[in-house]
């Protein structure tokens, strides 16, 4: 091997190893801002609930004696109903964590779509959410086989991702529909929505659209 083709080689290898390294550095930086943006969700997630049973337990704790017992279960309510939902929050993480293993596992059941719904709305309200859903479906939906926590869990993310990114007087609409043995549910709002170039990264852990 002669002189020049040893300097060759070696600016080769050089390069290269400057190409992984820039890659390398790249790859922390990717893992740094997806740390820092998933940090960023939950703690979203976990302010309203908190905020919630804070409000509660002060309530309860301030005016004892002028709440009457209907009221006192109420609040009770709300707290038993916004820890489930961090209890939940916190099962979402558990299995992010087994989906990237490969061992996330589902418990179907027969459930009745409208029930469903309509506890995933109320746990959207217990926890803050706005009023303004309006839910459209019919009467003849077919009872389906669904993991109920899950698919309850998934409805409350999308609830609470169409108030953040819609208007506050603006409305919320949950629909239903038959197809076949199915039930298609969909959460709607009247906010700017997706951009096209932005959907192929929708399912990210800690996909954000434009605020």
């Amino acid at each position: 091997m002669n002189s020049d083709q040893l300097l060759r080689e070696n600016a080769a290898l050089r390069e290269r190893l400057s190409r992984e390294e820039q890659q390398g550095r790249e790859y922390l930086e990717t893992l740094e801002r997806q740390r820092a943006e998933f940090l960023g969700t939950v703690s979203q997630e976990l302010r309203a609930p908190l905020t919630s049973i804070k409000g509660s337990a002060a309530a309860l704790l301030r005016t004892p004696s002028t709440l009457d017992a209907a009221e006192v279960q109420q609040f009770l309510r709300i707290i038993d109903s916004q820890a489930d939902y961090i209890l939940d929050l916190i099962g979402g993480l558990l299995d992010a964590a087994r989906i990237d293993a490969g061992v996330l596992s589902v418990s179907p059941e027969p459930s009745d779509p409208a029930l469903l719904v309509e506890r995933a709305v109320g746990a959207f309200r217990d926890g803050g959410g706005r009023e303004n859903v309006r839910v459209e479906l019919p009467g003849d939906l077919p009872l389906v086989l669904a993991d109920r926590r899950r698919v309850e869990q998934a409805l409350i993310n999308l609830l609470s991702n169409a108030a953040r990114h819609s208007a506050e007087s603006s409305a919320i609409r949950v629909r239903a529909v038959a197809e076949g043995v199915h039930v298609a549910i969909s959460v709607a709002d009247d906010g700017v929505g997706v951009a096209p170039e932005r959907l192929p990264y929708l399912f990210g852990r800690v996909f954000r659209g434009e605020d």
